[in-house]
């Protein structure tokens, strides 16, 4: 037997979750926080249903107001919505629906130590350590700028680089 909470001779859902909100991205993963349901019927609310892409079984079910989906494709675009539930079993209606691509978004560290190794009356030799990337996409590589310039005047994949034609 499934238990209901009755008010007005009629089901009490939960308040619709708000504000869902993407809180961050990684290659792989994309969290979510929304603002917390109220349930009046009587019974307490149990906790959220998390959905993903227009499915209408759960991706996850949770008792917090933050979930993060793992394992994702990188680049892959993802679409979610919350729906509170109680302890009789019943559903609010869906939360507003927030999109996000698994990527990266977070800068490697600055190169640190930039130094000259080297020097002659055509070129300019320069060697700098290694930075971190924690974002989970991986260090490409540097880009090196000359005189404070824009665009950059060559792209590698080490720690060294050296400027010719000077």
């Amino acid at each position: 037997k499934v238990l209901r909470s009755f008010t007005g001779g009629r089901p009490t859902a939960p308040s619709v979750p708000q504000s869902l909100a993407v809180t961050g991205t990684t290659t792989t993963s994309i969290s979510l926080s929304w603002g917390a349901s109220t349930d009046t019927g009587g019974s307490g609310r149990a906790g959220y249903r998390i959905y993903r892409n227009g499915s209408t079984n759960p991706l996850a079910t949770v008792t917090g107001t933050t979930y993060t989906n793992t394992g994702l494709s990188a680049n892959a675009t993802y679409t979610y919505v919350v729906r509170a539930y109680d302890v009789a079993g019943n559903v609010s209606a869906a939360s507003n629906q927030v999109s996000a691509t698994a990527r990266d978004v977070t800068a490697p560290s600055v190169p640190q130590n930039l130094a000259v190794t080297g020097s002659t009356t055509t070129s300019i030799s320069l060697i700098w350590s290694a930075s971190t990337d924690t974002g989970g996409s991986g260090r490409a590589g540097y880009r090196i700028y000359r005189n404070a310039s824009a665009t950059p005047i060559a792209t590698v994949t080490g720690r060294t680089f050296t400027d010719t034609g000077l």
